[in-house]
């Protein structure tokens, strides 16, 4: 009974640090696409001239090209899988291809890189650098 009890506490403790980590790191200012695999192939191109502001509330600004795209990220601290980061862009094309429930792999002050899994088109990797 107390080792279960002392599971839970230490689980809720490392999910608390990631989400604060995480939340401090997507939160700070404004990013570019640098990496955007499919499969394998790199479409980073797709983002070229625009800039991605993760602000705090969750709301995404994504501006350039003469466009401007409003989106939504979101870390949930009670989400089982630890270092989870969800983008929503809606419809707007290309942002709604990184649209997904994607897994932190690496994030520190200058950049977030992030794995997705993509059903039947397989994995993608989407690497946030700050600008």
């Amino acid at each position: 009974m107390m080792a279960a009890g002392f599971s839970s506490c230490k689980k809720e403790d490392l999910g608390t640090i990631t989400t604060t980590k995480t939340t401090t790191a997507v939160s700070q200012g404004k990013y570019s696409v640098s990496k955007f695999e499919v499969n394998g192939a790199d479409h980073a191109n797709f983002y070229t001239g625009y800039t991605i502001d993760m602000m705090k509330g969750g709301m995404l600004v994504a501006t350039g090209n003469g466009q401007k795209v409003v989106g939504s990220w979101h870390k949930n601290p009670l989400e089982a899988k630890v270092g989870h980061l969800t983008i929503n862009f809606g419809s707007v094309d290309p942002f709604n291809l990184l649209n997904a429930d994607w897994e932190v792999v690496q994030e520190d002050n200058k950049m977030i890189e992030l794995k997705g899994s993509r059903g039947d088109d397989g994995t993608s990797v989407l690497v946030l650098t700050k600008m």
